[in-house]
């Protein structure tokens, strides 16, 4: 699984970046890896076997956005990260449950 799709736009004046990989087949799983990517700089989002992050910026921002979104799922999330993900995974999971 891979690619790389280059779309140019320049009627939009916005640049739009998004980073994939592939993810687990667990969804409890997913939906903590999404939170701990969540970090601020970073959209995540995640589909059956994929996982990743989403970015914008002006085109002249490409650059730094690239690198923001590589930090965000180049690096190991702290113990505290990975508790507030499970615990906003399991807020997310219970609420989906009392919606029907």
């Amino acid at each position: 699984m891979g690619g790389e799709a280059r779309v140019a736009a320049p009627s939009t004046g916005y640049a739009h970046v998004a980073l994939a990989f592939e993810g687990p087949t667990s969804a409890p799983l997913m939906n903590v890896m999404k939170h701990c990517l969540n970090n601020g700089s970073a959209m995540p989002f995640g589909a059956p076997g994929i996982i990743g992050v989403y970015g914008g910026s002006e085109p002249s921002g490409a650059s730094s956005t690239v690198d923001a979104l590589s930090n965000a799922v180049g690096s190991a999330p702290s113990a505290d990260i990975v508790a507030q993900a499970k615990a906003a995974a399991k807020t997310e999971a219970l609420t989906a449950l009392d919606s029907g």
